[in-house]
């Protein structure tokens, strides 16, 4: 009974054809940043590698591509003639949405409000909540709201299927054990990842948070270490 199947198509999945015979209808970009350098040589051999799957959605007549429009990245994957394409921005007046004529739809997001409780925003004139934390997340829910609406869902399904959404575990995930300080696990293995989590946990006390901080074993992308540090 399964009508819809959401997978993560990682760079080394796509080096090792792993996603060749898969009938994808919708591919989405969320955003590009240095990762498995030292498996794929190189940042643009690694965009290389995921551009491949929006080369095999174009191949298809009804495939859709969806796009993260405030990404730098977002132009080499908008080349390819998808049959349509849908984008999301959190920032509508920005200069980059120039020449989106050629888009079947561009979700606004704003009037974002982040707080320890959760997350209000507004996406085309429609208010949204969730218990999601940080402003990281708002851009992964408007990728997901794109998908929703290339399938035809309706905005009250998104409104009550945002509200129900948890954290899944270990992204920015709360350790309740009647503590008086607020502990948080997230998974950030990369800078940007890092990063954001930071930005999305100063919510909670600017003036003192305390990192614990470890890294990938068995000599795997070194060469991030000291930049995450």
């Amino acid at each position: 009974g399964c009508k819809y199947a959401v997978v993560e198509t990682s760079s080394e999945g796509i080096l090792q054809y792993r996603h060749r015979f898969i009938d994808y209808d919708i591919a989405v970009f969320t955003n590009l940043t240095p990762e498995h350098i030292e498996r794929h040589g190189s940042f643009e051999k690694y965009r290389e590698a995921k551009l491949k799957l929006f080369q095999k959605a174009a191949a298809k007549k009804s495939g859709i591509g969806i796009y993260n429009l405030d990404d730098e990245n977002v132009e080499f994957f908008l080349k390819y003639p998808i049959g349509k394409k849908y984008g999301y921005t959190l920032s509508p007046s920005a200069p980059s949405l120039a020449g989106r004529e050629n888009l079947e739809y561009i979700l606004e997001v704003k009037n974002i409000q982040l707080s320890s409780r959760g997350t209000r925003f507004e996406a085309n004139n429609v208010i949204l909540e969730t218990k999601l934390l940080g402003r990281f997340n708002v851009y992964n829910m408007a990728a997901a709201i794109c998908v929703a609406i290339s399938q035809g869902v309706e905005t009250q399904t998104v409104k009550e299927a945002l509200v129900k959404l948890r954290s899944a575990p270990g992204r920015l995930e709360m350790v309740e054990t009647g503590q008086n300080f607020t502990v948080i696990v997230d998974y950030s293995y990369e800078a940007t990842s890092l990063e954001n989590a930071l930005k999305a946990v100063s919510i909670f006390n600017p003036d003192q948070i305390i990192v614990v901080f470890g890294s990938a074993g068995g000599g795997r992308d070194k060469w991030r270490r000291p930049v995450m540090g």
